[in-house]
């Protein structure tokens, strides 16, 4: 099983994702650094989202969220995201995180 990976700045901006994030979401590597990605998030999780991803921002050592996205060829996902602090010289410079389709398969 692959992960998506990505980073952010300190200012919660997406600057790194792997080829396995861009597949899940179903975007191109410059629509999701665009924040393309938010217009995946189902409509129902779109504001635990968003809060979630204020404290997110800041030197929260462990982040967990588990949401859905929709998505054009293969629909509805459910995501279980996963990221942790970087601090450089004891200040707070972005995230490393994971993301993993936990969706169960079809037919099951």
């Amino acid at each position: 099983m692959q992960f998506g990976m990505y980073r952010t700045d300190a200012d919660g901006r997406c600057v790194w994702v792997n080829s396995r994030l861009c597949e899940i979401f179903e975007l191109k590597r410059e629509e999701f650094l665009e924040l393309g990605w938010t217009t995946r998030i189902h409509p129902d999780d779109i504001e635990r989202v968003r809060q979630a991803r204020v404290h997110a921002i800041g030197p929260l050592r462990i982040f967990e969220l588990h949401y859905r996205i929709e998505v054009p060829v293969a629909g509805t996902r459910s995501l279980s995201a996963f990221s942790t602090a970087l601090m450089t010289g004891g200040t707070f410079s972005g995230r490393i995180g994971i993301v993993r389709d936990v969706t169960p398969p079809r037919g099951a």
